[in-house]
């Protein structure tokens, strides 16, 4: 009996210990861009990316969105994948392509949203950059993968 009690306290403190303990990524510095390649939150990964393909604007899209005036989504290629959070729940890896909104447009961000700082050089097809590549879960499990800032490359 008080050998039972002794286990059924030490799993009390063993389950209190690992709901409190928190996983934390190494802080990496970030570059002098906005910030688009800072370390990875828990749901984002570092990506350097090329443009393959550009979407139409959506005639659906809000109009007092950006993404009723210029392409938002787009079709890249992953060339190189680091800082990956805890929680990223459908990797993907170096090589694969998939789609990305890009949520201040694939436009120069100073003709569609001048006051927005920093300001983004705009992407086309076949160019190169790194980012911050956010996921998000949808209804139905569908993934939308986000990015915010990002840097042009060679």
């Amino acid at each position: 009996m008080i050998l039972h009690r002794y286990s059924i306290f030490i799993l009390l403190i063993f389950i209190c210990l690992s709901i409190s303990c928190k996983h934390t990524l190494p802080a990496t510095s970030g570059q002098s861009s906005g910030g688009s390649q800072s370390a990875a939150h828990k749901n984002s990964c570092i990506i350097k990316g090329k443009i393959i393909e550009i979407h139409a604007i959506q005639p659906d899209a809000d109009t007092g969105h950006v993404c009723s005036k210029a392409p938002c989504k787009a079709r890249l290629k992953v060339l190189e994948l680091s800082q990956c959070g805890s929680a990223i729940a459908n990797p993907f890896f170096a090589g694969d392509t998939i789609e990305a909104y890009f949520v201040f447009s694939l436009s120069p961000t100073t003709l569609v949203m001048p006051d927005l700082s920093p300001s983004y050089p705009g992407l086309t097809t076949g160019n190169s950059f790194s980012a911050a590549i956010e996921e998000r879960i949808q209804p139905g499990n569908s993934v939308i993968y986000r990015i915010y800032g990002y840097q042009l490359s060679d």
